[in-house]
């Protein structure tokens, strides 16, 4: 029994997700509202996230991850161009 109540509440919470993200009137705002949940879903969220879209759209993901590596080796210029040493996750 719990069993089956934890497979109904992961449904009903995922179908009040996408019902959340499609309330939005555009695509753009449709994604950036689901990044900024992903944000609050814990550190692994957004890696959960990307193995799911790597299994229908690798291109995506590559896409990703390139602007990732990116934006940290930006990140990493502007700390040591400002005098600032901190490590850049």
């Amino acid at each position: 029994m719990l069993k089956h109540n934890n497979t109904f509440l992961k449904e009903l919470k995922l179908r009040s997700v996408l019902f959340y993200l499609q309330s939005e009137i555009d695509n753009d705002r449709q994604m950036a509202r689901l990044l900024d949940m992903l944000t609050k879903r814990g550190p692994e969220a957004y890696d959960k996230f990307m193995d799911c879209l790597s299994e229908d759209y690798p291109w995506v993901v590559q896409n990703f991850r390139e602007k990732e590596a990116e934006l940290m080796e930006q990140d990493r210029g502007e700390a040591v161009c400002c005098g600032v040493h901190t490590r850049v996750y």
